[in-house]
């Protein structure tokens, strides 16, 4: 069950993350293409590591936002048990 949760925040931060590069791709194609006549080249500078820094921070809090739920669950349920 926690590898299901962690998959599930996983996939949440891919279609974030998928869905972000498209809005980021749209954006910078219509700029380039709205200033090809001012200007000769616009050059663009991605910041790969900052960005992968980003969505790995991401990817921790949401597995860990998924997965300490489970657990404080998970220990209320054993010590009801043992209460028995």
């Amino acid at each position: 069950m926690r590898c299901i949760a962690s998959y599930e925040a996983l996939l949440g931060v891919l279609v974030g993350t998928v869905l972000a590069i498209a809005v980021v791709a749209t954006s910078l194609i219509s700029l380039v293409i709205a200033l090809a006549p001012i200007a000769s080249t616009v050059p663009i500078s991605v910041p790969w590591l900052l960005l992968g820094a980003i969505v790995t921070a991401c990817g921790v809090i949401a597995v860990l936002g998924s997965l300490a739920p489970m657990a404080i669950t998970n220990q209320r349920l054993a010590n009801v048990g043992d209460n028995r």
